[in-house]
């Protein structure tokens, strides 16, 4: 980079910081997040300094768009966005679900140093609360001072894969997240009361580029998009489900055990290993046996397998500068959809 447009940005910086209003716009820290639930799928964040237009693709497509004090949110748009008033136009376009939103920009997003991201994918797994509870309170379980247990649970496989638990939802449900027809994919979430009968969490494993079987920027979606078409193909319709028993022997399941599924949402019996890469079902019951020997029952045979999980974050990352500014002068990537969080907290912290 030029010493001149360094000290442009330095100088650019400084205006905004010192709250320059020919710079600083009214609307100067923007944290939207329309979350209801926590369903991703490419959220790119951008806040944009001066007169220009403050971009952010939501989980239902949502462009919002500055107008002098107030913002202006447009649903289900597609919106041309003009960027630092250089003519350089972003579009959204196709679904705009919960998720899936096909960019196709010219030539903004595509003269940022984007890049692929590693991410995770797995499947949701069900467990009783109560077994929870006795597993980590002991004789305290069912106390009234003490809410629904949690956990969080890691390990490092002999494979080089990690596998670990992600949102975990005690006392909630399996919710089927899917956005686009033809799809299928799963999250989880609690009410307030956390007063459902099963603890389901997230159990997934790390994919890298890699994994993803081409160097084409926006592969990592394509990775996901392949697995959730499967998922959805497998479960005919509705969320395939499996108990871990019948996932080591990789064979459909029949009946459920003592655990009984808590979902929003229809499912069937399925074959997880017809919609996850076998790298990931493998490192999966290496992981849940691990987990197994932390927490008494978790590698019980009954517990419940819910697939797939593959939104934990975003499988892109546009890089930025000590200023927090991409290589497109006056575009500031942050949040989740840009790759810097991985949740509703960190996604509000960054």
């Amino acid at each position: 980079m030029g010493v001149g447009k360094r000290q442009q940005r330095t100088d650019r910086h400084a205006a905004f910081q010192n709250g320059d209003a020919a710079v600083r716009p009214a609307l100067s820290i923007l944290v939207v997040r329309f979350y209801g639930l926590a369903l991703w799928r490419f959220r790119p964040f951008f806040i944009v300094t001066g007169k220009t237009v403050v971009p952010f693709l939501s989980r239902r497509g949502i462009i919002v768009k500055r107008r002098s004090a107030r913002g202006e949110i447009l649903f289900m748009t597609i919106q041309q966005i003009i960027v630092n008033q250089r003519a350089q136009k972003m579009q959204c376009a196709g679904s705009v679900g919960n998720g899936m939103v096909n960019l196709q920009v010219d030539p903004a997003f595509e003269k940022t140093d984007a890049e692929q991201k590693p991410f995770s994918v797995g499947a949701r797994i069900e467990h009783s609360q109560k077994a929870i509870d006795r597993a980590q309170y002991g004789r305290f379980a069912g106390h009234p001072a003490l809410g629904p247990a949690d956990y969080k649970l890691a390990v490092h496989l002999p494979n080089g894969r990690g596998v670990y638990t992600f949102c975990m939802c005690p006392g909630g449900y399996v919710v089927n997240a899917s956005s686009e027809e033809g799809m299928c994919a799963v999250n989880g979430m609690s009410n307030r009361g956390r007063d459902g009968a099963n603890a389901n969490s997230a159990v997934i494993v790390g994919v890298s580029p890699e994994d993803f079987g081409s160097s084409d920027i926006l592969a990592g979606m394509a990775f996901q998009r392949k697995w959730e078409k499967l998922a959805y193909e497998e479960g005919q319709g509705l969320v395939p489900v499996q108990l871990f028993d019948d996932f080591k022997e990789k064979k459909v399941s029949e009946r459920f055990g003592a655990v009984k599924p808590e979902h929003k949402g229809g499912y069937h019996f399925g074959n997880l290993w017809h919609c996850l890469p076998t790298f990931v079902c493998e490192s999966l019951v290496e992981g849940i046996d691990a987990f197994g020997r932390k927490i008494k029952g978790y590698d019980r045979p009954d517990a419940i397998l819910s697939g797939v999980e593959t939104r934990t974050s975003s499988p892109v990352r546009i890089p930025r500068d000590e200023h927090f500014e991409s290589n497109v002068g006056g575009l500031y990537p942050c949040g989740e959809g840009a790759g810097y969080a991985g949740g509703i907290t960190s996604a509000a912290m960054d």
